[in-house]
């Protein structure tokens, strides 16, 4: 099942991993039906945020010390009117900054179904792992991750937040996932691609092969794993 909030309201999500010598990538299908994009707070539209811990050392609060890259980026889900802005954060510690995220972030969204976003929306992005930001990625590798899906229902504000790490289903663990992230993500291991046959040819559709682990959002949360893209 899927799990949506509290309140078992709201915007679900599901989302795949996927990675490679120099991005960790992420893929979410976020079913939305009530699309909200000019609250004058980035945080009140629909949008999706995506924690990574790097170096997966749960440190409490959303202070990091300098040495320790931790990503926060929010993506709303379309500009709101007037702008060009869609991604906002960057890293507690300091190594990033909003500016930088949206340098270096590389994200596309579109329509879940038809023309518009009346169903919900398609999000992927790339986030670089460089020496640059003080990050390396490489097979076998722990970080702890998580994501939440945000949704302003009314155009108020923020109606409904669901989180990946949350595992539990009560508020409680809501309240803890949104004060603290690090300490209550998910573990993401990165794993090498797995050996993929050659298809027939009435299954063949690409040359591209990709290997992610798929999970509903706040189901199994524990032991997600992603695998390395691979092209043959």
């Amino acid at each position: 099942e899927t799990f949506k909030d509290d309140s078992r309201k709201g915007a679900t999500g599901l989302v795949s991993f996927a990675w490679d010598d120099d991005y960790l990538y992420l893929c979410i299908e976020v079913n939305d039906t009530t699309p909200n994009n000019d609250h004058t707070n980035s945080w009140d539209r629909d949008n999706v945020e995506w924690f990574i811990d790097w170096d997966n050392i749960r440190t409490k609060g959303d202070i990091k010390n300098g040495g320790h890259p931790y990503w926060h980026i929010i993506i709303n889900s379309a500009p709101a009117k007037g702008t060009n802005e869609q991604i906002i954060g960057g890293d507690f510690s300091g190594v990033a900054g909003t500016d930088e995220t949206r340098d270096t972030v590389k994200y596309a969204v579109k329509p879940l179904k038809g023309d518009d976003l009346s169903n919900g929306y398609v999000l992927e992005a790339a986030v670089p792992a460089t020496d640059a930001f003080k990050t390396s990625i490489k097979e076998g590798q722990v970080i702890g991750i998580d994501v939440s899906v945000s949704d302003n229902q009314t155009g108020s504000g923020r109606g409904s937040q669901s989180y990946l790490g949350d595992i539990s289903g009560n508020k409680s663990t809501l309240d803890k996932q949104g004060s603290d992230p690090a300490a209550n993500s998910a573990n993401l291991k990165l794993v090498a691609a797995k050996k993929v046959e050659k298809p027939t040819e009435a299954a063949r559709t690409s040359d591209m092969s990709v290997a992610v682990a798929a999970i509903a959002m706040g189901v199994a949360a524990a032991g997600i794993a992603a695998a390395k893209k691979h092209s043959k």
